[in-house]
């Protein structure tokens, strides 16, 4: 892999120097067409930036396969478990050969430790990505009804 991680989605508002100590820290995986990169109710602790490629989510509502979102270059996957460790909601399947860079939780605490500004800004980039995905889920909720009357 290059020196550097390009400036995409939550890397957008990094310098190139903050890129370029971040890389270090992941690793990169090249994965071809129809290969999983999360399986669902698997432990998973890593944050996934989409270099290449497009992935599918998909989740098992009572037995059945959902498509939730396909995530194209720059996008992100696992944003949640980087915080909160867990087993993971859905599977994710590369559409096509494609390349992905992840981390995982200890990679990028020693980069916000080492690199309290930049690492903030990343913190802020994450946080902002993970409300607007609320918002559509909610969204997506209130439109399909699923809430009931909650009074």
């Amino acid at each position: 892999m290059s020196e550097q991680l390009p400036a995409v989605g939550f890397l957008e508002n990094l310098e190139d120097e903050a890129r370029t100590q971040l890389v270090s820290k992941g690793t990169l995986y090249t994965l071809t067409s129809g290969q999983h990169i999360i399986e669902e109710g698997a432990e998973q602790d890593h944050l996934f930036l989409i270099l290449e490629g497009i992935f599918d989510v998909f989740t098992k509502q009572r037995g059945n396969r959902t498509a939730v979102a396909t995530i194209p270059a720059g996008g992100t996957i696992g944003e949640v478990n980087i915080f909160n460790p867990s087993t993971a909601s859905a599977e994710v399947i590369s559409r096509g050969d494609g390349k992905v860079w992840a981390i995982d939780r200890f990679g990028l605490n020693a980069f916000v430790e080492g690199n309290p500004q930049a690492g903030n800004a990343l913190l802020v980039s994450l946080l902002t990505l993970m409300s607007q995905r609320l918002r559509i889920s909610n969204s997506k909720l209130a439109d399909s009804n699923q809430w009931g009357d909650l009074r």
